[in-house]
């Protein structure tokens, strides 16, 4: 899996039942946030536990930037 490639279950529309526009938001964070710190996301291993740490704390009221800082720190 390439740094840019989307883990498939943060894709997938029944990850606990979140809208496309939630799975839309959590994705374009998990973008950002393997951009912005390539250390968090060299490995496979690495975007797995960052993108589940988006979907485990993904709230709607969260900008992407609180998400992205918070799964960010979740992960170290």
């Amino acid at each position: 899996m390439l740094a840019t490639e989307t883990p498939s279950f943060l894709l997938s529309r029944e990850s606990r039942n979140f809208s496309p526009e939630d799975l839309e938001s959590m994705r374009q964070a998990f973008m950002r946030a393997c951009g912005e710190n390539p250390l968090a996301a060299e490995t496979e291993t690495q975007r797995y536990h960052l993108a589940k740490a988006m979907v485990s704390i993904y709230q709607r009221q969260l900008s992407q930037t609180e998400l992205v800082a918070a799964a960010i720190r979740l992960v170290r």
